[in-house]
Protein backbone atom coordinates (compact mmCIF):
# COMPACT_ATOMS: atom_id res chain seq x y z
CA UNK A 1 0.00 0.00 0.00
CA UNK A 2 1.36 3.57 -1.58
CA UNK A 3 1.51 6.00 1.46
CA UNK A 4 1.88 9.96 0.93
CA UNK A 5 2.20 12.88 2.92
CA UNK A 6 0.33 16.16 1.79
CA UNK A 7 -0.76 19.25 2.61
CA UNK A 8 -4.79 18.97 3.24
CA UNK A 9 -7.15 21.10 1.05
CA UNK A 10 -10.74 21.67 0.76
CA UNK A 11 -11.71 18.76 -0.43
CA UNK A 12 -10.39 16.86 2.71
CA UNK A 13 -12.84 18.03 4.85
CA UNK A 14 -15.10 15.35 5.37
CA UNK A 15 -12.14 12.63 5.12
CA UNK A 16 -10.57 14.07 7.78
CA UNK A 17 -13.80 15.11 10.38
CA UNK A 18 -13.99 11.41 9.85
CA UNK A 19 -11.29 10.32 10.80
CA UNK A 20 -11.32 12.52 13.70
CA UNK A 21 -14.98 10.79 14.88
CA UNK A 22 -12.92 7.15 14.55
CA UNK A 23 -10.06 9.13 16.83
CA UNK A 24 -11.27 11.27 19.02
CA UNK A 25 -15.13 10.76 19.27
CA UNK A 26 -17.52 13.95 19.73
CA UNK A 27 -14.20 15.61 20.83
CA UNK A 28 -13.14 15.05 17.35
CA UNK A 29 -12.72 18.86 14.96
CA UNK A 30 -15.57 20.42 13.36
CA UNK A 31 -15.75 20.73 10.25
CA UNK A 32 -15.69 24.56 10.90
CA UNK A 33 -12.68 24.16 12.47
CA UNK A 34 -10.73 22.01 10.03
CA UNK A 35 -11.82 24.44 7.13
CA UNK A 36 -10.35 26.75 9.40
CA UNK A 37 -7.10 25.42 9.99
CA UNK A 38 -6.80 24.76 6.21
CA UNK A 39 -7.53 27.79 4.41
CA UNK A 40 -6.55 30.87 7.27
CA UNK A 41 -4.93 29.66 10.57
CA UNK A 42 -1.03 30.29 10.65
CA UNK A 43 0.22 26.82 10.06
CA UNK A 44 -0.23 23.98 8.29
CA UNK A 45 -2.50 20.82 7.78
CA UNK A 46 -0.81 17.76 6.28
CA UNK A 47 -2.88 14.59 5.61
CA UNK A 48 -1.77 10.89 5.23
CA UNK A 49 -2.76 9.04 2.20
CA UNK A 50 -2.79 5.36 2.13
CA UNK A 51 -3.66 5.21 -1.72
CA UNK A 52 -5.26 8.31 -2.52
CA UNK A 53 -7.45 8.08 0.83
CA UNK A 54 -7.29 10.40 3.65
CA UNK A 55 -6.20 8.23 6.33
CA UNK A 56 -4.54 10.70 9.15
CA UNK A 57 -4.11 14.07 9.81
CA UNK A 58 -1.32 16.17 11.70
CA UNK A 59 -2.53 20.14 12.57
CA UNK A 60 0.59 22.14 12.87
CA UNK A 61 0.55 26.05 14.13
CA UNK A 62 2.93 28.39 13.94
CA UNK A 63 3.18 31.91 16.64
CA UNK A 64 5.83 33.88 15.02
CA UNK A 65 6.04 35.57 18.27
CA UNK A 66 7.20 32.43 20.52
CA UNK A 67 9.19 30.91 17.51
CA UNK A 68 7.19 27.90 18.49
CA UNK A 69 4.78 25.81 17.02
CA UNK A 70 2.22 23.61 18.18
CA UNK A 71 0.39 20.25 17.35
CA UNK A 72 -2.75 20.97 18.03
CA UNK A 73 -4.29 17.40 16.56
CA UNK A 74 -2.62 14.04 15.19
CA UNK A 75 -5.14 11.49 14.49
CA UNK A 76 -4.96 8.21 12.49
CA UNK A 77 -7.30 5.75 11.40
CA UNK A 78 -7.84 3.14 13.34
CA UNK A 79 -7.50 0.37 10.61
CA UNK A 80 -4.33 2.31 9.96
CA UNK A 81 -2.31 2.41 13.60
CA UNK A 82 0.92 0.81 14.26
CA UNK A 83 1.93 1.74 10.47
CA UNK A 84 4.73 4.43 11.34
CA UNK A 85 1.97 7.09 9.89
CA UNK A 86 1.66 9.09 12.94
CA UNK A 87 5.84 9.39 12.98
CA UNK A 88 5.64 10.71 9.32
CA UNK A 89 3.62 13.27 10.21
CA UNK A 90 5.49 14.23 12.94
CA UNK A 91 8.07 14.54 10.20
CA UNK A 92 6.35 16.54 8.08
CA UNK A 93 5.50 18.72 11.32
CA UNK A 94 9.14 19.22 11.96
CA UNK A 95 10.64 20.16 9.04
CA UNK A 96 7.53 22.69 8.28
CA UNK A 97 8.58 24.12 11.66
CA UNK A 98 12.25 24.38 10.86
CA UNK A 99 11.36 25.79 7.03
CA UNK A 100 9.42 28.26 9.14
CA UNK A 101 11.80 29.52 11.69
CA UNK A 102 10.30 27.84 14.47
CA UNK A 103 13.01 26.61 17.84
CA UNK A 104 10.45 24.67 19.26
CA UNK A 105 7.25 22.11 18.76
CA UNK A 106 5.10 21.99 21.91
CA UNK A 107 1.71 19.50 22.38
CA UNK A 108 -0.54 18.44 24.81
CA UNK A 109 -1.50 14.40 25.06
CA UNK A 110 -3.72 12.76 27.72
CA UNK A 111 -1.78 11.25 30.05
CA UNK A 112 -3.91 7.84 29.46
CA UNK A 113 -2.89 7.93 26.20
CA UNK A 114 0.53 5.55 26.63
CA UNK A 115 0.66 5.00 22.64
CA UNK A 116 0.87 8.65 21.59
CA UNK A 117 2.89 9.73 24.15
CA UNK A 118 5.88 7.27 23.70
CA UNK A 119 5.75 8.51 20.32
CA UNK A 120 6.29 11.78 21.15
CA UNK A 121 8.97 10.72 23.78
CA UNK A 122 10.69 8.95 20.95
CA UNK A 123 9.91 11.74 18.91
CA UNK A 124 12.42 13.86 21.31
CA UNK A 125 9.59 15.67 23.40
CA UNK A 126 9.67 15.94 27.07
CA UNK A 127 7.05 16.52 29.61
CA UNK A 128 6.86 20.34 30.15
CA UNK A 129 3.79 20.43 33.05
CA UNK A 130 0.99 18.39 33.68
CA UNK A 131 -2.27 19.88 33.17
CA UNK A 132 -5.08 18.77 35.86
CA UNK A 133 -8.12 18.20 34.36
CA UNK A 134 -7.12 20.00 30.80
CA UNK A 135 -9.59 17.40 28.92
CA UNK A 136 -13.22 17.52 28.42
CA UNK A 137 -14.80 15.13 31.78
CA UNK A 138 -11.54 16.00 33.47
CA UNK A 139 -8.51 13.90 32.09
CA UNK A 140 -5.31 15.13 32.91
CA UNK A 141 -2.89 16.17 30.35
CA UNK A 142 0.85 16.47 29.74
CA UNK A 143 2.23 19.17 28.03
CA UNK A 144 5.44 18.37 25.88
CA UNK A 145 8.06 20.08 23.60
CA UNK A 146 10.53 19.92 22.11
CA UNK A 147 13.53 21.71 20.91
CA UNK A 148 14.09 22.75 17.32
CA UNK A 149 17.32 23.40 15.81
CA UNK A 150 17.60 24.19 12.19
CA UNK A 151 20.92 24.65 11.76
CA UNK A 152 23.13 21.85 10.96
CA UNK A 153 25.79 23.44 12.32
CA UNK A 154 24.45 22.98 15.74
CA UNK A 155 24.71 19.60 16.33
CA UNK A 156 21.70 19.48 18.13
CA UNK A 157 18.95 18.46 15.55
CA UNK A 158 16.85 16.08 17.92
CA UNK A 159 17.38 12.16 16.59
CA UNK A 160 15.13 9.16 16.98
CA UNK A 161 16.81 6.12 18.88
CA UNK A 162 17.96 4.10 15.96
CA UNK A 163 20.12 7.29 14.87
CA UNK A 164 17.43 8.47 12.20
CA UNK A 165 17.15 12.64 11.75
CA UNK A 166 13.56 14.37 12.42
Amino acid sequence: MKTIITRATREDLPALVEIGKQCFGFMGSSRRQLLYQITRAKGAVFVARADGKAVGCLVCLTHAARKSSRIFSLAVHPEMQGRGLGRRLLKEAFAYSRSAGMRAITLEVKTENTVAYWLYRTSGFSIVETLPQYYFLGYDAYRMRVELYPSRRSGLIPHLPNGDRL
